[in-house]
């Protein structure tokens, strides 16, 4: 019986800064089991990529405090389950989210610790299932 191969990890971007935006590309392109769907630069047309597909993954750049969440997106966000935040702002900063958050990157961030982000997301994935 031959054996399928496992089901890709979609992401998705939300992150006005093209450098920013072209970094987590990369970081996503190292690893097989991931797979990018769709990125954005603005919450505020991002509902339009969720109708498209919903990723297992959302890389989501802060870039207000107080956190601003998109009317069209606070539902969306409220119970997605795969939130890694990126920012620039200390955690201390940006205080309580109104969202579920699995990992904090602080820009600027490194490829081991966009790798431990996927792997408490596996490790969240393991456990929910």
């Amino acid at each position: 019986m031959e054996q399928q191969p496992a089901q890709k990890i979609t992401c998705g971007i939300i992150e006005k800064a093209a450098l920013h935006r072209a970094l987590i590309k990369h970081f996503i392109d190292r690893k097989p089991e991931l797979e990018l769907v769709w990125e954005c630069e603005f919450q505020e047309t991002a509902h339009s990529y969720f109708e498209y597909k919903v990723p297992d993954i959302l890389f989501l750049q802060l870039r207000h405090i107080p956190v601003y969440v998109d009317p069209l997106l606070r539902p969306i966000l409220t119970y997605h389950k795969g939130i890694v935040v990126a920012t620039g702002y200390y955690p201390e900063e940006v205080g309580q989210l109104p969202f579920p958050v699995i990992a904090y990157l602080q820009k600027p961030f490194s490829y081991e610790q966009f790798a431990g982000a996927i792997e408490r997301y596996k490790a969240m994935r393991t456990v929910n299932n």
